[in-house]
């Protein structure tokens, strides 16, 4: 399992993302970890 995943991000998204982490000190990996679940959630194709 050691596969490259790249993300379309929007920019404006990242940069909220990355004011909220620094807001609230909690590291990118916990956010992108969150986001990337609930980019599988909806379509269960794995």
């Amino acid at each position: 399992m050691n596969k490259n995943i790249t993300l379309d991000i929007d920019e404006k998204v990242a940069i909220k993302a990355l004011d909220y982490a620094a807001a609230n000190d909690i590291s990118l990996s916990k956010i992108f970890e969150a986001y990337l679940v609930e980019l599988v959630k909806p379509q269960k194709k794995f």
